[in-house]
């Protein structure tokens, strides 16, 4: 799966808000726990050309113990851009970056709900795009629903989750059906899946996965998918999560 279209207009809407913040040269990383030079790579080449390799370490540690909140916006589009390119072009290879739950945390690390409205809405759109195009992705028969390990990444940053809610229902693709029965089929979107359903700020937002999975929206939505497709090779699935959801 290749960047989608929005996915590729959010990320170029982002290095233009964000290029205001310039790279800091004596950006601090902590000195009990990095050498002197571990910022050196960072330095030696432009934003846009380093690798996922080159920000691994700055992306798992920004603002706990590497750097400010305008360091990390410095760094935000390029970070962003290599998530999303592991995430969709890679989706089921875990090592190729930092975690995408550790990544937006940073934002709440960052305090970005009270960054200026302008910047807000950037983060904003690449995460709906990014989700927007995980719900449409293609599944296959050995692919794991990576839509709903998102529920947890979105909640690592948003406050309210209903917005999420919302597209999902709203879209009436074959993928987007199949994937979301296959999330509950799987327990996807389940703390016994994802262990970031821990992190206490996650737990609030966890509460309201649980309760727009249990209600009658996503039972009616499965039941319909099944109604539309019933002799595709994917309506055992639909079938399947809506009578999980009756008992």
């Amino acid at each position: 799966m290749e960047l989608s279209p929005p996915v590729k207009d959010a990320v170029a809407r982002l290095y233009e808000t964000f290029q205001i913040y310039p790279l800091d040269r004596e950006m601090e990383a902590c000195p009990c726990c990095h050498e002197p030079d571990v910022g050196k790579v960072l330095l030696s080449k432009k934003l846009v050309e380093l690798t996922a390799q080159d920000l691994w370490q700055y992306a798992n540690e920004a603002l706990q113990l590497w750097g400010g909140p305008e360091d990390f916006k410095h760094f935000l589009p390029r970070t962003f851009e290599i998530l999303a390119e592991c995430e969709l072009e890679s989706p089921w290879r875990a090592t190729a970056f930092v975690d995408a739950e550790i990544v937006i945390s940073k934002l709440r690390h960052g305090a970005w709900e009270k960054w200026p409205t302008h910047e807000q809405a950037a983060v904003r759109e690449f995460l709906h795009a990014m989700w927007r195009t995980l719900i449409a992705s293609e599944p296959t028969a050995e692919d794991e629903p990576k839509v709903g390990e998102w529920l947890c990444v979105l909640s690592q940053a948003e406050t309210e989750l209903s917005p999420y809610f919302t597209e999902w229902l709203q879209d009436g693709s074959p993928a987007a059906n199949v994937n979301l029965a296959r999330t509950l089929l799987t327990g996807a979107w389940t703390p016994q899946w994802n262990p970031f359903w821990g992190e206490e700020q996650a737990q609030a937002q966890f509460r309201q996965v649980e309760e727009w999975i249990k209600g009658s929206l996503v039972r009616e939505k499965l039941a319909r998918a099944y109604d539309r497709w019933p002799n595709e090779p994917f309506s055992e699935d639909l079938f399947s999560a809506a009578a999980m959801l009756q008992t």
